[in-house]
């Protein structure tokens, strides 16, 4: 079956690709057990308050976790496949920063459970911080800036 799999990857777009290491990566940070996934790291950084995932996993929020983790995976696979693990962060962390500032301003108390609700909004939260970039090829220029901030 794996060999049937691995012959169909070259007749698959560099957009299913994406999709698909999405995928992979999701199911990896499920069967990592022990290990963060990215995006926790993240949202413990930005909100500060959030404590083990181990612990995370036994709440509420967590299901809803589930779903939107995903979807924030896709959208960085598709918008961004060759960025690194370093840019993907730094992204991502750009993106739940413009989305704590969002829930503010809407006088949403931010914990764990109001943002990882609020993640199924990963993208148009991108897209508010960069009318138009995703639908005209120009999210790639994102990370151009971020790695001019870093070396600047």
């Amino acid at each position: 079956m794996l060999s049937t799999i691995i012959k169909q990857l070259p007749q698959l777009t560099q957009q299913e690709l994406s999709i698909l290491k999405a995928a992979i990566d999701e199911l990896s940070d499920r069967q990592a057990t022990e290990s963060e996934p990215p995006l926790y790291d993240v949202l413990r950084r930005v909100i500060g308050t959030v404590g083990p995932y181990s612990a995370f996993k036994l709440t509420q929020a967590y299901k809803q976790w589930r779903k939107h983790v995903l979807s924030v995976n896709t959208f960085m696979g598709l918008y961004f496949p060759q960025a690194t693990k370093i840019e993907r962060m730094a992204l991502m962390t750009f993106i739940v920063r413009a989305l704590v500032n969002d829930l503010k301003g809407r006088d949403v108390p931010v914990t764990v459970g109001s943002v990882v609700k609020n993640l199924g909004r990963f993208g148009q939260v991108f897209e508010d911080q960069f009318p138009n970039y995703l639908g005209s090829g120009l999210a790639p220029l994102i990370l151009t800036a971020l790695k001019g901030k870093q070396n600047g």
